[in-house]
């Protein structure tokens, strides 16, 4: 018997009790599957349909910050990154695949994925076997397969617990659409590495699956904002008045009543009817019961709600639209940016960081490298450039201050920006104030023709050296310097000055040899 035999086959099983329904046997071992559950129609009860249908199409305020966090995901470029931090970015015709998905764009891909993930936890993209092609799957359909090195156990209300080394041995796509239990031909399984499941938000009580940021939310506010627009729209339906009590003669029947009420509804019900004249007979008395909207502080009750919507969903108020986040000092220049910083550092950065690692099961990076996204694809993060731009410069700065200072170069680089280290050449020249303690330096005689002094014995031009030293500072080993390119069109005086010092030194590293040679052009040798 097939997997996919073996998972239709106990799906179909009549009668199962909750101590087997969850098992399947295959190859003489048995599997613990789990799925999404079914769905009410008339409640959001956290299936995709549902929420889809209750929440997205009914609630602007979450739709709203689904929204928002979509179209920032929608943005991502994928490109392969060094492990080791700062390195620069590359593409390689295996990300294609992300780039080019089956049956959508790369943009379109991301958007479906971030809305997957918001309204079920979950979001998934698969490969058949033998293709480049990936696919999106509805979270809805899909079932989980366990494998456990351990005996099974079952709690008290007979439900099977997973082992604590259980993991997903894969996950089963069912592609029916009709009522009842599927066929085999209506499933389709996808082992690791044919699949990636992107979970943001890991659920407390399932570790296979994710939770969905809107659930803790669909009591308490997205239920009490579809009753605040509820009642804003029973109001405007009667009248746009608040409820009226009518006292009528006692004398009358109860035909006659009803035939009154069914009147009064007719003419002043709605807001159609709403500034209407009304014309009561005698000994019928109006009183007005209840309060109008402006009393009931609908306004800041569904801006508290709105707040909640944005605090959850990690979109900011003011980014989100949301009546508080529109009011006051919230859209001051400063306010806004410490806005959509939080919002890029506090929610987009780790959450691109998690899906380009679940992503990695589906596409394995090249080996040194991870699966990273291109920030400089992404308008919302352009300021954060310029910051870093910025902090550069600091660092730049600080490397100076300490190269002036007699630090060395290499060391300086590596205190302050490590992850610069091996990109940059330093020349071997450094600031005319650093003199070896005691010399004379350039004082000590008149300027030749390229700028440089001569001091006791010779002094080499700084063009010159600059050139010597730059070559050398390209170079790993001392033996392997070629000493024609290291010269090529360099001054005749400071070539014999190099070709000494490259024929008697005795240094081992590139280190030392740049020393003595940079020692030799600033204090002069002779012959």
């Amino acid at each position: 018997m097939r997997l996919l035999d073996a998972i239709s086959a106990r799906q179909k099983s009549p009668g199962v009790t909750n101590r087997s329904r969850s098992l399947f046997r295959y190859g003489g071992n048995e599997y613990f599957s789990g799925s999404m559950e079914g769905s009410d129609p008339n409640v959001a009860d956290g299936s995709f349909e549902s929420m889809v249908r209750r929440v997205h199409n009914e609630n602007g305020p979450v739709s709203s910050a689904v929204t928002a966090r979509a179209l920032l995901m929608s943005q991502v470029e994928f490109a392969w990154r060094d492990e080791k931090p700062g390195t620069a970015l590359a593409q390689t015709p295996a990300l294609d695949q992300l780039e080019f998905p089956e049956a959508m764009t790369r943009s379109h891909l991301l958007f479906r994925l971030e809305q997957d993930a918001s309204y079920t936890g979950n979001a998934f993209l698969a490969r058949r076997r033998g293709t480049r092609s990936v696919f999106r799957l509805d979270p809805s359909r899909v079932t989980f397969a366990f494998g456990s090195n351990s005996d099974l156990e079952w709690n008290s209300q007979g439900d099977l617990t997973l082992p604590f080394d259980a993991k997903v041995a894969a996950i089963v796509y069912n592609s029916s659409t009709g009522p009842g239990r599927p066929d085999h031909g209506d499933l389709e399984m996808f082992l690791p590495g044919e699949f990636a499941h992107w979970k943001p938000e890991p659920d407390p009580l399932h570790w296979w699956r994710g939770a969905s940021w809107i659930t803790s939310l669909l009591k308490d506010t997205v239920g009490l904002d579809g009753q605040i627009s509820d009642h804003q729209s029973k109001f405007f339906q009667h009248a746009a008045t608040p409820n009226l009590v009518f006292l009528m003669n006692p004398q009358l029947n109860a035909d006659k009543v009803r035939e009154y009420r069914d009147i009064i509804n007719a003419e002043h019900t709605g807001t159609q009817n709403h500034w209407k004249n009304m014309f009561l007979g005698g000994a019928t008395d109006v009183k007005v019961v209840g309060q109008d909207l402006s009393k009931l502080s609908l306004k800041d009750l569904q801006g508290g709600l709105e707040t909640r919507i944005a605090m959850r969903s990690r979109v900011p108020a003011v980014i989100l639209g949301a009546r508080e986040g529109l009011s006051g000092s919230s859209l001051n220049t400063g306010n806004y940016s410490a806005a959509r910083r939080l919002f890029a550092d506090g929610w987009f950065s780790p959450t691109v960081k998690g899906l380009c690692e679940a992503l990695e099961s589906l596409v394995p990076p090249p080996a040194g490298k991870r699966l990273a996204h291109d920030p400089s694809k992404i308008l919302f993060l352009q300021e954060d450039r310029k910051d870093e731009a910025e902090i550069d410069s600091a660092k730049v700065q600080a490397i100076r201050t300490l190269v002036d200072g007699g630090f060395d170069p290499e060391s300086a680089v590596k205190t302050i920006a490590p992850e610069w280290a091996g990109k940059l050449d330093h020349a071997g020249l450094l600031s005319v104030q650093l003199q070896e303690p005691g010399s004379t330096g350039a004082a000590a005689g008149p300027e030749n023709e390229a700028g440089a002094s001569l001091g006791s014995g010779f002094v080499s031009d700084t063009a010159g050296s600059r050139t010597v030293m730059g070559r050398l500072g390209r170079a790993t080993d001392p033996a392997a310097v070629d000493v024609d390119e290291l010269l090529a069109g360099v001054d005749a005086d400071i070539a014999d000055v190099a070709r000494r010092v490259l024929s008697t030194s005795a240094a081992t590293d590139i280190v030392a040899l740049r020393a003595e040679m940079l020692a030799a052009l600033t204090t002069g040798v002779t012959a």
